[in-house]
């Protein structure tokens, strides 16, 4: 049986997209479990997969409201704070 997807539409068509770098709660947490060149390594490839968007997005010239915003980061653990600060 042959089915025919439409692709954007659904779920996906419907909802806002995230293209992120992160922050570095993630690239200290891979730098402590890999090593620091790895945390590097990551932090690279989102660049340049955030880069590769923009440059469809410009190329192809399409509409889709793309913005860049700051990130946050927010716990609920009051003993965490400090964590998160250090890390920023």
């Amino acid at each position: 049986m042959l089915m025919l997807i439409r692709l954007g539409g659904g779920s996906s068509g419907r909802n806002t997209g995230k293209v992120t770098c992160q922050h570095g709660l993630i690239y200290n947490t891979i730098s402590k479990k890999h090593s620091p060149q790895k945390a590097r390594m990551y932090c690279d490839a989102n660049d340049k997969g955030m880069k590769l968007v923009e440059d469809i997005i410009n190329e192809y010239n399409i509409s889709c409201d793309l913005k860049k915003v700051d990130s946050f980061v927010y716990t609920l653990d009051e003993n965490y704070i400090q964590y998160i600060k250090d890390i920023q």
